[in-house]
């Protein structure tokens, strides 16, 4: 008998459960934000906030600890470097690092959707690739222009 059992099975083995955690948590560091099923993103989230919780301590001999005793355990070296990353983003902010929004459902099976995102982080990416859009904006309406007013700019040369 399962009694007093919280872990969320989600028809998986043990083993399979967690390269999947693994797998949507790497994700999710890299990208900020991803879709996913509604109870896959539950899952996820205590399991992405544990990892920064753990990377946002206080002391360098702390991180280091963290680094070698949990984090590469699980994670590559170029995700821990995104989780430290990630834990300088929200070093001020006591938890809730993640936000789940619920989506519509999936047209081909009717599954729950949802998207787990970062909180904070998405604020500066956003301000970063807005800045970025803008001078290739301008260029293109610089170069662009009719048919005809490209004809008459050539026979004017």
């Amino acid at each position: 008998m399962k009694k007093r059992n919280k872990v969320a099975q989600l028809s998986m083995v043990s083993g399979q459960r967690q390269a999947l955690l693994k797998a949507l948590a790497v994700s999710l560091f890299e990208k900020g934000k991803i879709k996913t099923t509604l109870t896959k993103a539950r899952v996820l989230k205590p399991f992405v906030e544990k990892k920064i919780s753990l990377a946002k301590l206080g002391l360098l001999a702390d991180q280091r600890l963290a680094k070698t005793r949990v984090l590469r355990r699980i994670f590559s070296e170029k995700t821990v470097k995104q989780i430290f990353n990630w834990a300088e983003v929200f070093r001020t902010r006591p938890g809730g690092y993640c936000r789940i929004v619920k989506l519509p459902f999936r047209p081909s099976d009717a599954a729950p959707m949802g998207l787990i995102e970062m909180v904070e982080g998405l604020k500066d990416k956003k301000v970063i690739s807005s800045e970025k859009k803008k001078p290739n904006q301008q260029r293109k309406k610089d170069e662009g222009g009719s048919l005809k007013d490209k004809i008459n700019h050539a026979d004017e040369k």
